[in-house]
């Protein structure tokens, strides 16, 4: 099963799949990816975006793990998750349409 966390806070956090820490533990030429939701275009439809994602990712571009602090958290988490959970790597993650 692919792990998933999500933290009542404000705003929303959850956590997909490995953390940092475990990713570096296992994979020590992992990388970490951050976006900023004000540089993401799809955030802008709903509002003044706010929050971040990271993204941890093999040194190969396959996701390992993945953080969205937001308000529409889960949302944001869905595709994450299942590109995770079909062993899809980041560039796959960006083709998608949301």
């Amino acid at each position: 099963l692919l792990p998933m966390r999500s933290i009542a806070t404000s705003p929303a956090l959850v956590e997909i799949g490995l953390g940092e820490a475990e990713a570096r533990r296992r994979d020590p030429r992992c990388r970490v990816l951050r976006l900023p939701l004000s540089e993401s275009a799809a955030a802008h439809v709903s509002g003044p975006p706010e929050g971040h994602v990271k993204l941890v990712v093999s040194a190969k571009g396959r996701i390992l793990g993945a953080a969205i602090l937001a308000a529409e958290a889960p949302a944001i988490a869905a595709p994450i998750a299942l590109a995770l959970g079909k062993g899809l790597g980041v560039h796959d993650l960006a083709a998608i349409q949301l």
